[in-house]
């Protein structure tokens, strides 16, 4: 009985400090990013075909933009586990203290800057062998990844006032800082979501961007009133007026960004690549088949469509598997 009581009370005393520790804990122990970033879709397989090396391109360009979502969230102060989650983005910013003190321009070359520069020289040399539609498509591709670059060295700008305004003891610009955060956290939420959910339309999307418009402060009058009721110094709002027109950016360029990479004609053109893949493997093994019956037939011998007793399968290869990789 005490110890059930004892047990009680412990809990009781330590609930309230539940997200202030696991805070703490996430600050202390910071998810593991590994060192340079490989392409994971780029190899001389993929080259062999126009359209393989474009459906490469566009599965590296998603790599991409997880490197840059991570680097963001990292950037921000956020927990990219989290902003892929389900729970609220207020609750994921209220929970969450200051960026990390990180090196962020080592990160930005090790994570983005690499692939970035891996994705343009494998288009760079498939763009040859394309026709004009294809490397139309291409060039598309490659400026959304242009755009997930530029999104990320804007938070490279946003980060050190970040680090310095999110947990400021000026409750407004603290407020503000904050209110970045949620924006451009909302926005990486939903086009992670692109991937996943075929209901985000293009009317979705042009509704997030307009969103995006009505948030900008310096169109909602927002910073006009905080200027003009002293609640903010010139300088702060300087700096805000700054870090206001990054955030803007950011949210534009992940929007284009993954519309194109997940939603766009190069995506719809990955697709059919993939589905012709399969078409093609299951022609080899028919081929196959057909080839062993027609040697049999010529020998004499029973005909039968199997291997060594082993019935011919047709396995497709999966969608986003590496070609020409394990």
């Amino acid at each position: 009985m005490f110890h059930s009581l004892f047990n009680v009370i412990g809990v009781a005393l330590m609930t309230p400090f539940i997200s202030r520790l696991v805070t703490f804990l996430e600050r202390l122990f910071p998810e593991h990013i590994p060192a340079v970033s490989e392409p994971h879709f780029l190899n001389e397989a993929a080259m062999t075909l126009p359209n393989l090396a474009l459906r490469a391109v566009v599965l590296e360009a998603g790599h991409l933009y997880d490197n840059a979502f991570d680097f963001i969230a990292v950037g921000l102060g956020l927990s990219g586990k989290k902003l892929r989650g389900t729970q609220r983005i207020k609750e994921v910013v209220a929970a969450a203290g200051p960026p990390v003190d990180t090196d962020i321009d080592d990160l930005y070359e090790r994570r983005v800057k690499s692939l970035l520069g891996a994705i343009f020289e494998f288009a760079t040399r498939a763009q040859p062998s394309m026709t004009p539609e294809q490397a139309q498509l291409l060039q598309s591709v490659r400026a959304a990844t242009r755009d997930v670059s530029q999104a990320v060295k804007d938070v490279k700008h946003l980060n050190k006032n970040m680090r310095r305004y999110a947990v400021s003891d000026h409750a407004e610009i603290r407020a503000q800082y904050n209110t970045i955060r949620e924006r451009i956290a909302r926005i990486l939420r939903e086009t992670e979501r692109l991937r996943n959910d075929l209901e985000i339309t293009a009317r979705k999307l042009k509704k997030l961007r307009t969103k995006i418009q009505a948030d900008d402060i310096l169109e909602n009058g927002t910073l006009d009133t905080l200027v003009r009721d002293r609640l903010i110094s010139q300088k702060k709002a300087s700096s805000l007026i700054n870090d206001n027109s990054y955030a803007r950016n950011i949210g534009l360029r992940l929007i284009q960004a993954g519309r194109t990479i997940f939603r766009g004609k190069a995506y719809d053109l990955l697709l059919e690549v993939d589905a012709g893949i399969e078409g093609e493997a299951d022609e080899t093994v028919d081929d196959e088949v057909r080839h062993k019956e027609s040697a049999q037939a010529g020998n004499g011998k029973h005909v039968s469509a199997d291997f060594g007793g082993k019935v011919a399968t047709k396995k497709p290869i999966p969608t986003g598997a590496s070609i020409g990789t394990e």
